[in-house]
């Protein structure tokens, strides 16, 4: 989940920011939302996700901690994209999950309505 985190994190919008646990929240129902998906769907992230896996690994400061900057987890992921239709269309499922929760949030809402 902790890796889950991370990513979504580096893919949100920085404003308006939310806690820890809002941030963990969107990271669960990513999560939850891909366990749902068919077998061979589901299947096919976890082969992407575990080149991703090793990516971070090699790419950003801070990852293997659980600590990640985010400059550099924002540029990794930028790159990891780059790399053809696959990594691609998993960076866009990240965000895309990650942005529908973000946007269903209470306090984002008001921010935006202000």
């Amino acid at each position: 989940m902790k890796i889950y985190c991370m990513i979504v994190a580096a893919l949100l919008p920085p404003s308006p920011a939310l806690t820890a646990k809002g941030v963990d929240e969107i990271a669960g129902f990513v999560k939850d939302t891909i366990a749902l998906s068919p077998w061979h769907l589901r299947m096919g992230v976890r082969v992407a996700e575990t080149a991703l896996l090793f990516w971070l690994l090699l790419r950003v400061k801070g990852f293997a901690t659980g600590k990640p900057e985010a400059d550099s987890m924002r540029a990794a992921l930028r790159r990891f994209e780059k790399f053809g239709n696959i990594p691609a269309t998993l960076i866009r499922l990240y965000r895309s999950l990650s942005l529908l929760a973000w946007e269903e949030r209470l306090e984002v809402v008001k921010a935006l309505a202000a």
